[in-house]
């Protein structure tokens, strides 16, 4: 089977978002037989439809981190995964912030989808796990409080490495050196700074290392 990586979205900024300018329903990949939906974004279900990619199909959804532009449509997803849970399908991968909430915030995952799925790990940074016959590494970010991860897609044949929203420091690059495939959400262009996110000069930095 053809391996397959499958934006749906590639808006990140609030209102290019808000405004649907670019579509923000995150990522599907196609890896070894397995669909793996990385953070759903708000319209992931309609872009997954126009894009005629079947949400039924999905072994694992993947959410990085709480905000918004990443995790908007989670419990929409797992709606359909499961038929509304007629079928017990599937694994959720995410930080615990998802999960549990904090003091401020409740959690994105709500109580009737934790039903859904036959699994829920709530996962920090260094953490490794196996779905089928894709192993998912977890890695390090720095991006304000949101506690959030990226995550390394590990096979026999290849990694492909997503670092979610973070800035940039070596010790965050060096995570990805054994990936052949890189996904990093670049935020801003070289001449704007923003904490939590990367910019073009990031970016150029992270690819050389």
């Amino acid at each position: 089977m053809e391996n397959i990586v499958l934006f749906l979205g590639t808006g990140g900024d609030s209102i290019v978002v808000g405004k649907q300018i670019r579509a923000s329903g995150g990522i599907m990949l196609e890896l070894e037989g397995n669909q793996f939906l990385l953070d759903p974004g708000p319209g992931c279900l309609v872009r997954a439809r126009q894009a005629e990619v079947s949400v039924r199909n999905t072994v694992g959804v993947l959410v990085s981190h709480a905000h918004t532009n990443h995790s908007n449509d989670l419990n929409a997803v797992l709606e359909a995964m499961s038929v509304s849970g007629l079928d017990r399908i599937g694994v959720v991968v995410c930080n615990k912030k998802v999960v549990s909430g904090d003091e401020k915030e409740l959690p994105v995952l709500k109580n009737r989808n934790r039903n859904f799925v036959e699994k829920i790990l709530d996962l920090g940074p260094g953490a490794k796990i196996g779905i089928n016959n894709v192993n998912i590494l977890t890695t390090r970010t720095k991006h304000f409080d949101s506690e959030g991860i990226g995550f390394i897609f590990e096979t026999s044949k290849y990694r492909i490495g997503y670092t979610s929203d973070t800035e940039y420091t070596d010790e965050i690059a060096d995570q990805y050196s054994k990936c052949g495939m890189l996904i990093l959400n670049c935020k801003h262009p070289k001449d704007m700074k923003e904490p939590g996110h990367l910019n073009t000069d990031d970016a150029i930095k992270f690819i050389k290392n």
